[in-house]
């Protein structure tokens, strides 16, 4: 892809946009196109939420509105906040890994 794209917004006019302002918004286009069905819809799981962070109002969704409010979650989170350690004696959290090592030695 050259470093400049040329892209006609009406006929006869043309708008210059650098490669790096839109090949994000290409390359997850292209991956939601891959997982279009045979009836020509994309299947958007909440896994891939993250991908439609970059939709705006001008863009109209026709999918779970529970599936694009997570996506905008995603889009806006600032992190976790400072939780609180919990206090516990070292001897009843022994006795907690103790017990799921030998839970998890049955599936080994």
């Amino acid at each position: 892809m050259p470093e400049l794209l040329h892209i006609e917004v009406e006929k006869n006019h043309f708008v210059e946009v650098q490669r790096k302002q839109i090949e994000p918004i290409l390359q997850t286009i292209m991956e939601l196109l891959d997982k279009q069905d045979k009836d020509g819809s994309i299947k958007v799981s909440p896994f891939d939420a993250h991908m439609i962070a970059f939709m705006d109002d001008d863009i109209v969704w026709r999918g779970s509105k529970n599936l694009l409010d997570l996506s905008k979650k995603l889009k806006d989170f600032k992190g976790i906040a400072h939780v609180k350690p919990l206090k516990m004696s070292k001897r009843y959290t022994k006795g907690v890994s103790t017990r799921w090592a030998k839970l998890a030695s049955f599936f080994v």
